[in-house]
């Protein structure tokens, strides 16, 4: 029985850790969010006022630098996510494989190598897209 409690308690101490590491991973890796803000809104009790952004750390200046802006893609994941399970339909009939390429050749309504997903009516359906190719930037 000790044993066991004992494998527990290391097993949960070091579930903890593998969330910690993840987070401080996660706010190196990012390159938007004002990393002063990051690290008083995971110190901050409840309650507690976070101080305005102050542009003057790297990532406030890559912001200003390269004009980010946030936008909401949903309508397009939902659009993509369609597209997935229209082509896993149609090609599970036939017993073939998909790719990526067919994916996006139907969600960018592209010239289709595959003649079989043509037929598929989601290739024809127009609907504006926020996520574009270059070719369409």
């Amino acid at each position: 029985m000790n044993d066991s409690f004992e494998a527990n308690k290391r097993k949960e101490y070091f579930t903890k850790a593998c969330e910690k590491i993840f987070e401080v991973v996660h706010f190196y890796e990012e390159q938007y969010i004002c990393k002063e803000q990051m690290l008083a809104e995971y110190f901050a009790w409840n309650g507690d006022n976070l101080s305005p952004l102050y542009a003057h750390y790297d990532n406030c200046l890559y912001v200003q630098a390269e004009l980010v802006h946030e936008i909401d893609v949903k309508t397009d994941a939902i659009k993509m996510v369609e597209v997935v399970e229209e082509i896993i339909n149609k090609l599970h009939e036939s017993e073939k494989l998909i790719s990526p390429k067919d994916i996006i050749q139907i969600y960018c309504q592209l010239k289709c190598d595959n003649e079989e997903l043509i037929s598929l009516n989601i290739y024809y359906k127009t609907q504006k897209k926020i996520v574009c190719t270059k070719a369409d930037a």
